[in-house]
């Protein structure tokens, strides 16, 4: 694996097709020759320089910026040695290569559980890339010993807010509230979390001037961005689980489930009692405020879990089952 691998994919995916092609022609070019390439003989082994010289010249110096941005090597030296002849350019394979990498059970376990998060977002690809190459290179991430998650990213509205809170800029949105009306809203988002099986969003409400909670699953539209990046200042000492457990708390109910003996670990860790039935399972009270979150939560445990009560969670989660086995 090399550091263009890792770092370079987004910078790459923001090229066109035709310069991203040419950098990749290049780069394989400068890997692959033992001595320094002349201008004049990168011109013609790679393709895309098809220009005049001139033209050529400086679509390679902007070139060569490129590749040094994501990283690559790109090393200058004379095309022979023996001769004081103009300078050649090449890569040097080993310094363009990663050292071998190494993880612990625990480490391997939070790359896996990143990955885990991220799968249903805009980030799932270069995730999942990722944690192929480093399979590919003989680590194992399985995971379930240590940690076990699932972050819910399936509200649309997800990606767009999330960007806004790390850039600081303020969105739009149509909401749903608790009474079923919808309004519009404008906010400085401040932080995201997610709590008892829901994704919320604590900010600032530019028509009310107080801070508000959002579940983003009453989303009605899409976050649309208002303004530029760094448009606010987060508070200090913001606590957003406070935040959301002040406004949410009214709305949580508690589940009674069947889980397997050491496994679902996330749940356990959220359990307010736990109890052991027999040699394979133990029984759990945990608080949810989202239904249709907290039977997706469910879901994804597979046969791990099995709900008990409340009836509707129960009711939910079975007829969800259902329709796959149709």
């Amino acid at each position: 694996m090399t550091q263009a691998e890792i770092g370079g994919e987004t910078s790459l995916a923001s090229m066109s097709a035709a310069k991203t092609e040419r950098l990749l022609n290049l780069t394989m070019a400068l890997l692959a020759t033992r001595r320094y390439l002349t201008k004049a003989e990168i011109f013609e082994r790679v393709a895309g320089y098809k220009g005049t010289p001139e033209a050529n010249d400086r679509m390679f110096e902007r070139d060569k910026d490129d590749l040094r941005e994501l990283g690559i090597p790109l090393v200058t030296g004379g095309s022979d040695p023996l001769l004081d002849l103009e300078d050649g350019y090449r890569i040097d394979a080993k310094t363009y290569s990663l050292p071998a990498i190494s993880f612990t059970p625990r480490e391997a376990s939070v790359v896996t559980l990143a990955a885990q998060i991220w799968r249903e977002m805009s980030f799932a690809n270069p995730a999942q890339s990722a944690l192929l190459k480093l399979r590919a290179a003989g680590e194992d991430f399985v995971g379930d010993e240590l940690f076990e998650a699932h972050l819910s990213g399936m509200e649309p509205s997800f990606p767009n807010v999330w960007e806004a809170v790390k850039e600081q800029r303020r969105i739009s949105f149509d909401y749903r509230r608790r009474d079923g009306q919808i309004s519009h809203r404008r906010v400085e988002p401040w932080g995201v979390l997610s709590w008892h099986g829901a994704w919320y969003l604590v900010g600032m409400d530019l028509e009310r001037r107080a801070s508000r909670v959002f579940r983003l699953s009453r989303f009605t539209s899409e976050a649309r961005f208002i303004s530029g990046a760094a448009a606010f200042l987060v508070p200090d000492g913001l606590d957003l689980r406070n935040e959301i457990s002040q406004s949410e708390g009214d709305e949580t109910q508690t589940a009674v489930l069947r889980v397997a003996k050491d496994r679902c670990i996330a749940l356990r860790r959220a359990a307010s009692a736990t109890k052991s039935l027999d040699e394979e399972w133990d029984e759990i009270e945990i608080s949810f405020s989202d239904l249709e979150s907290f039977a997706r939560e469910i879901l994804w445990l597979g046969q791990n879990v099995v709900v008990v009560k409340p009836p509707e969670l129960r009711a939910k989660v079975i007829n969800s089952l259902m329709a796959v086995v149709k």
